[in-house]
Parts: C-alpha cells; structure tokens; sequence
C-alpha cells in the first residue's frame, strides 16, 4: 500500500542523489582535465611562437650568408 510505495519513492530518491553525486565527481574531474589542456594549449602556444620567431631568424641569417658568398 502506501506504506510500499512510500518506500520506493524514498529509494528512488537515494539513487538519484547517489547518480547526482557520481555525476557531480565526473564533472568535477572533467573540469580539472579541461583545464590542464587549457594549459597545455597555451604552453604550446608559446612555443610555437618562439620556433616561428627562431625560424625567421635562422632564415634571415641563412640569406645573410648566402649574400655574402
């Protein structure tokens, strides 16, 4: 009667609380992920810009000798 279905409501309840808290820990772990990528990809960034500016001036340096020769 009530009594049951009071129980199985209750239940119900738990579950769904303990889904919510299972989901919260994978949204808390996914958070902290994208943020270390976010990171690297700005690292990475950096880098890049200094092989371009390295690149340029190896180029630079490399027409420099040839005109000389």
């Amino acid at each position: 009667g009530i009594e049951v279905k009071n129980n199985t409501i209750e239940e119900d309840i738990k579950e769904l609380k303990q889904g919510q808290e299972r989901i919260e820990k994978k949204l808390e772990s996914t958070h902290e992920q994208v943020e270390r990528t976010a990171e690297d990809v700005t690292s990475i960034k950096k880098d890049l810009s200094n092989v371009e500016m390295i690149t340029a001036k190896n180029f630079y340096d490399i027409a420099t000798i040839k005109a000389v020769k």
